[in-house]
């Protein structure tokens, strides 16, 4: 084994280059004869981020990739082969969240208008609620067309309808309220727009409604009013100091539910444990929000927050 050289950089949270002592995460690429593996960490828990192994010393094609929550628990990992990938992601509680296989089998004709290779796309994927609860699931069933399902983390339906090209609908789709009656029947075009719809109750009744909004999950009705809740609620930990800066970086992820409340909250990008929790009580303590609205129903929706510590004078 030949070890040629190691390459080093530094990322903030946001996964772009930086100082040292702005960094979220270290990694360093060691080649070995012509197969490159990078190491990627945490700064603030000095502990496994990544791990990306390549066939070439360039980076540019990978064999493999394993990737870590800060608790060391497996976030994602993806196996890349011949025209097929095979990946599996997981839950912050060791759930599995979706797996997926993507697979391109070669066509001998070549398209004429494009002049390029033909392949037929194989495609299944299966995601799961942080529950352990199915929550969709879609397969190709031609080049471009796939089936898709979706359910509640409650069981009940959630979709269903047909996707193109790659994860757009077409043709008639039905929704679901978390009850399991029918929140909708929408019609779409070739191009994915809405040319038909029909809206219905909690209790399934027909709305006379053509339109209704899809809407994100919101805190209260105030405008600015998380961020101002995160600012009211945000403190210096006593004892601490920073050495070369006087700011400290948190990301955290949180769920909230269909019902509006806050769920499954975690680190996502850490900095230090007595700054990390006081970010996820922060959250976890958070009054209900009004939940996203997506085709006349209540959903749940998945949130990433960065949270900035300053104790610089005022």
């Amino acid at each position: 084994m030949c070890l040629s050289q190691v390459q080093e950089k530094f990322l903030n949270y946001q996964y772009t280059k930086s100082t040292a002592s702005s960094a979220s995460y270290y990694c360093f690429v060691k080649n070995e004869d012509s197969i490159a593996v990078e190491n990627c960490y945490y700064t603030g828990t000095k502990t496994l981020m990544s791990k990306n192994y390549f066939k070439d010393t360039a980076l540019r094609q990978i064999i493999k990739s394993y990737y870590y929550y800060p608790n060391q628990r497996l976030s994602w990992t993806s196996l890349y082969a011949s025209n097929t990938s095979i990946s599996v992601s997981y839950h912050y509680n060791g759930y599995t969240k979706d797996s997926s296989l993507l697979s391109f089998t070669p066509i001998l004709t070549t398209d004429t208008l494009t002049n390029k290779r033909r392949f037929n796309r194989n495609y299944k994927y299966w995601n799961w609620h942080s529950n352990g609860n199915i929550a969709d699931s879609a397969y190709s069933i031609n080049d471009s067309v796939m089936i898709y399902r979706s359910w509640h983390d409650n069981e009940m339906p959630s979709s269903a309808g047909y996707l193109i090209n790659p994860f757009y609908p077409i043709g008639e789709w039905k929704y679901y309220h978390p009850t399991g009656n029918l929140s909708s029947i929408i019609l779409y075009d070739k191009k994915s727009k809405i040319i038909q719809a029909e809206y219905y109750d909690i209790e399934g009744r027909l709305l006379s409604d053509s339109l209704i909004l899809d809407k994100p999950a919101t805190f209260k009705k105030k405008k600015n009013a998380w961020s101002n809740y995160v600012d009211n609620n945000l403190y210096w930990p006593k004892g601490y100091k920073i050495i070369n800066g006087d700011t400290a970086t948190v990301v955290v992820n949180y769920t909230i539910s269909n019902t509006g409340k806050v769920e499954d909250v975690y680190i996502a990008v850490p900095f230090n444990p007595a700054f990390d929790e006081i970010v996820v009580n922060l959250v976890k303590s958070s009054p209900r929000w009004n939940p996203r609205i997506e085709c006349n129903r209540a959903i749940k929706e998945t949130k990433s927050q960065t949270v900035t510590f300053s104790n610089k004078p005022k």
